[in-house]
């Protein structure tokens, strides 16, 4: 979601995808240089997607775990705004503008890395975020201006029908599905508070529940590798700052692992496959960089 929708429907923290993409600060919402934002740890932890400026424009690139090896993977045509591995490390889902729409119209598309293909999965929605376990079955996010609202829905790539997952409840964005494909981690923002903060449901969108609670801006669920722990980022509204916490997904043992002395972000969590590392984003030289951090928020790596 961009930054002028997120006023408008009264969230008042902009959300960090959006941020990253049109290379902005979150403290002044001033441009800022993206060396890498955003990163995607792949399913099997060969590669890190991410997202970066450094052409002058919106792109993502594929990096190794160690952050080498760059290739940008979007097209030079393509105009991005967020991107997520799609199953394994061969295929990436990408939302990008629709052509002479601005962003009132946005395009899910999946990617086969290896044939250099796209092909549309979903379009003429306001989609702003976006997640596949299997390749084959998307949840996606997208947002209702008129009504501001915005909902979940699950579509096959094979051109199955997009079907609702929630309905009307405010501003639901942000989906992760959980390891075993049986529950789905999400961000609401209920009317009229339109706090965000962090829900559960079972894959079909039934069972929805808060898990987080309080005055904070939570988002951007990650589930870890063994479906015991949800990493997340959590800031307080207005203030130039964000963390990385876990909560487990009955909602309990909650912690902030980060903690830093210091204004700035650390955002956008995703976990290594071996359940003892995330890649995060954060701007605390400067520069929004990649990095890698343990479950004590100990910096162990810069990537880029």
């Amino acid at each position: 979601m961009n930054q002028h929708l997120a006023r408008t429907l009264g969230i008042g923290a902009a959300l960090c995808c959006a941020r990253m993409a049109f290379g902005q600060a979150a403290s002044a919402g001033q441009p800022t240089p993206v060396a890498a934002g955003t990163p995607k740890v792949s399913p099997d932890g060969t590669a890190i997607l991410f997202f970066s400026n450094r052409d002058g424009g919106r792109a993502f690139y594929v990096m190794s775990p160690t952050g080498e090896n760059l290739r940008r993977v979007t097209p030079v045509d393509l105009d991005v705004i967020s991107a997520a591995w799609a199953g394994d490390a061969g295929h990436v889902l990408v939302i990008a503008r629709a052509a002479h729409t601005g962003m009132d119209s946005t395009r899910l598309l999946l990617g086969d890395l290896a044939a250099g293909t796209w092909k549309q999965i979903a379009g003429g929605r306001l989609i702003n975020s976006a997640a596949s376990l299997d390749g084959r079955r998307v949840v996606f996010s997208a947002i209702d201006r008129a009504a501001q609202t915005g909902d979940l829905y699950v579509v096959g790539v094979a051109g199955a029908e997009v079907r609702p997952l929630t309905t009307g409840a405010g501003l639901n964005f942000g989906p992760a599905l959980s390891p075993d494909g049986q529950r789905l981690a999400f961000i609401r923002a209920e009317l009229p508070e339109r706090k965000p903060r962090l829900w559960i449901a079972n894959a079909n969108g039934s069972g929805p529940h808060p898990i987080t609670t309080g005055d904070q801006v939570d988002e951007q669920p990650s589930w870890s590798p063994s479906g015991e722990w949800i990493a997340f980022q959590t800031s307080v509204r207005g203030k130039p700052r964000a963390d990385i916490a876990l909560v487990r997904p009955d909602g309990t043992g909650r912690r902030t692992i980060t903690l830093q002395p210091e204004d700035y972000l650390i955002e956008t969590p995703s976990w290594f496959p071996d359940g003892r590392r995330l890649a995060v984003q954060s701007n605390r030289d400067g520069t929004m960089r990649s990095y890698v951090i343990d479950l004590a928020g100990k910096i162990l790596a810069t990537l880029r």
